[in-house]
């Protein structure tokens, strides 16, 4: 499947089904409010960016899961990016959602926040890992590649078709 199907199956299947990006977030929620909040107030959450703006991006969703506030952002699949991009735009996207949440909780704690970017080719600089490590780990982000996502999802639907077919097995016994 080319760059181009798969950005647009990652595009319609991803924000519904956050489990593709960590298991344990199959229940994440989005929040209307907040995302809302967010498109309104900070121009880093916009629908209605310039051009030059939205150039690379593709689509960035808010949810929370369990307290954790995930911020995950599409990048298209051909687009080429620098450690030192994704740095920047991570930690725009962190001010300005810490910003809302604390104005919308009243507190001044700081809050439990994710960033995935998802990519369709790796950054300028995977050829040293452990700058790339670094530079993410300063604002508890990570990248998560197409080919990763399409991988798990493969992997996980095998794992339950083998699962089924064994309990098919299982009941068949049961029946008789």
């Amino acid at each position: 499947v080319d760059d181009n199907q798969k950005e647009q199956v990652l595009q319609q299947s991803l924000f519904d089904n956050m489990w593709l990006l960590d298991p344990g977030w199959e229940r994440a929620a989005g929040s209307e409010r907040m995302e809302q909040r967010l498109r309104t107030d900070y121009k880093e959450f916009a629908n209605d960016l310039t051009d030059e703006q939205s150039k690379g991006r593709l689509d960035i969703r808010y949810k929370l899961n369990a307290g954790q506030h995930i911020v995950v952002e599409l990048k298209r699949a051909g687009r080429l990016l620098s450690i030192m991009e994704l740095t920047e735009q991570g930690y725009k996207y962190r001010s300005a959602l810490e910003t809302c949440i604390k104005a919308q909780s009243g507190s001044d704690a700081s809050p439990q926040i994710e960033i995935v970017f998802v990519l369709g080719r790796p950054v300028k600089e995977a050829d040293n890992p452990t700058f790339v490590a670094k530079q993410l780990e300063s604002l508890n982000a990570r990248i998560v590649y197409y080919e990763q996502l399409i991988n798990g999802a493969n992997m996980a639907y095998s794992e339950f078709l083998e699962k089924s077919a064994a309990a098919d097995k299982i009941q068949s016994l049961v029946d008789r």
